[in-house]
């Protein structure tokens, strides 16, 4: 992925500082440092369950 902010969208409240990264039906949470070339994925999961 070079540009991950071009792919992701930034979220809010309790995810805050974090990006989703949407996939079909399922949401991956990650956090990334384009400055160490690093994504941390952060949480996975179905659309309906992931933020809760």
């Amino acid at each position: 992925m070079e540009q991950p902010q071009r792919a992701t969208k930034p979220l809010a409240g309790e995810y805050a500082g974090f990006h989703r990264l949407r996939i079909g039906d399922i949401r991956v949470i990650i956090e990334y440092q384009l400055m160490h070339i690093v994504i941390y994925v952060y949480k996975v999961g179905w659309r309906k369950n992931v933020y809760s």
